[in-house]
């Protein structure tokens, strides 16, 4: 099972509640899980593979969770 599977159902079943609050930024599990698949096709876009890997350097914040549940 993937984690990205985790995320998916979060937002079947829970679609409106927080799934993230920082700042005061907040977001629920159907807009997480949206960032999610957008992050992930920007990746196969650019011809990211399942099973290449890819690294990142990024600021601590609640937008690095959804860069690393990727669904590519």
């Amino acid at each position: 099972m993937r984690i990205s599977s985790v995320v998916r159902r979060a937002a079947q079943v829970n679609a409106d509640a927080l799934a993230s609050e920082y700042l005061d930024r907040r977001q629920t599990w159907r807009e997480f899980e949206d960032k999610v698949g957008r992050f992930a096709a920007g990746l196969r876009h650019l011809g990211i593979e399942d099973l290449d890997r890819v690294a990142m350097l990024a600021l601590n914040s609640d937008r690095c969770p959804s860069d690393f549940l990727l669904r590519c």
